[in-house]
């Protein structure tokens, strides 16, 4: 198979470091056409290397523009965070470029999974997936739950009920719930190798993990890093938590300050864990790397 060139779409975020990371690492590097292209708002202040090279653009304002510059790329990788006009946007690009594969920014949440908690909850991504797809288009969705590494986990806690300021915890469903998570060095190795695959071996959806984790040791973790104790203020049920979510989601919609609350409920209805993922075939047999460890 023929090394596919890459474009990259944003790099400022939580996944941007580690993408770059894996690209440029002694495991990918040789696995793709170089230099993969990254487009930023500002390009003046980037160091190219032999890996990557920098181009301003900015999507939302010339979609079309932004096009021009990655035009013949093969794939194409979007790391923006989601809104609608990102997504409107990033159809409109990757509808021109008609590259063999695209990966949208579906990170976290498989959002198709979660609808019996939240109708509509993350809806856009899917749809934006979709539409890409009634085109003709090859788009790999990558669902990795929890993100783990830097802050997450360790001090971004809340979606699992932690309350900071105040050093209490309210668990909703059980303490010992499982839930997976993906280190973000894991998140950019898979983006790597789901890059540099023939598109053809690929299914639309694809769930890695790097290991499974319970809101109890989210909890002893941040306690023990902080030599702090946090308060156990109250264990709700996981019937009571969804039925009281899904009352206010009825009522009041989605509301973006709740994001990490929503993401607890989903947690508390096991909507982060899975005895089935698609670990083995982005890194068969652990051979291209070892999974990070919570």
């Amino acid at each position: 198979m023929a090394k596919h060139s890459i474009a990259i779409l944003g790099a400022n975020g939580a996944l941007g470091a580690p993408v770059l990371a894996a690209l440029e690492s002694s495991t990918f590097r040789d696995s793709f056409q170089k230099p993969a292209i990254l487009i930023t708002r500002n390009a003046a202040d980037k160091k190219n290397t032999d890996a990557v090279e920098y181009r301003s653009g900015d999507l939302v304002a010339d979609p079309e523009g932004v096009a021009e510059t990655i035009k013949g790329v093969d794939v194409v990788i979007s790391l923006l965070g989601f809104t609608p006009e990102v997504s409107q946007a990033a159809e409109k690009l990757v509808s021109i470029v008609k590259p063999k594969l695209y990966i949208p920014s579906q990170f976290g949440v498989d959002v198709s999974s979660v609808q019996s908690v939240f109708p509509g909850f993350l809806l856009g991504k899917k749809q934006h997936s979709d539409a890409l797809r009634s085109k003709g288009i090859k788009v790999v969705d990558i669902s990795t739950s929890c993100f783990a590494g830097d802050a997450w986990l360790y001090e971004i806690n809340f979606h699992f009920g932690v309350d900071q300021e105040h050093k209490s915890v309210t668990f909703l469903g059980s303490p010992e719930q499982r839930v997976a998570f993906t280190h973000l060095i894991d998140v950019g190795r898979t983006v790597a190798a789901v890059a540099t695959a023939d598109p053809a071996q690929l299914p639309d959806k694809i769930e890695v993990q790097s290991g499974v984790v319970t809101p109890k040791q989210v909890v002893e973790l941040w306690e023990s890093r902080h030599g702090s104790k946090i308060e156990v203020k109250a264990v709700i049920s996981k019937e009571q938590a969804l039925k009281d979510a899904q009352e206010d989601w009825t009522k009041n919609g989605f509301q973006p300050q709740k994001f990490f609350y929503y993401l607890n409920v989903i947690i508390s209805q096991d909507g982060l864990v899975t005895d089935k993922n698609d670990n083995e075939l982005v890194n068969p047999g652990e051979s291209l790397w070892k999974w990070e460890k919570f």
